[in-house]
């Protein structure tokens, strides 16, 4: 039991350390679901884009879900689950790309034209280049 509880405890501490690189939310997008495109709203910047989610890599993110019409799914290849965005509802989400690279996601809750329409794109770049 001793060396049970002394394992727990070093893999907590391990799991603290690592990820002390990655601090609380830096950057905020509102994500807004639309019959049937995706809008992205970073207001700590003043740009909005379309069907283009583009993030630093090894940064928190917090993503405000919402949809503007009807019942949506967020869903990017990694996750383990989708979530629901049901009108007048803000959900928060953290999310963290651990690497620079391109991802996709879409909507997956059959919102009238199936995922063809509301495929999207994740760019996550280097905290540099996403600044510039």
């Amino acid at each position: 039991m001793i060396g049970l509880a002394c394992i727990c405890a070093g893999a907590i501490l391990l799991g603290r350390t690592l990820g002390a690189g990655v601090t609380g939310p830096t950057l905020t997008v509102r994500v807004v679901a639309h019959q049937w495109w995706w809008e992205f709203d970073y207001p700590s910047v003043g740009v909005k884009t379309s069907d283009v989610l583009r993030v630093p890599s090894a940064t928190n993110v917090r993503l405000e879900l919402a949809s503007a019409d009807v019942l949506h799914s967020f869903w990017i290849l990694g996750m383990k689950d989708a979530v629901e965005l049901v009108p007048g509802k803000t959900r928060p989400l953290d999310l963290v790309v651990k690497s620079p690279g391109e991802i996709y996601g879409n909507c997956d809750s059959r919102c009238g034209c199936a995922t063809v329409c509301m495929r999207f794109r994740v760019l996550a770049s280097s905290p540099g280049s996403f600044d510039q």
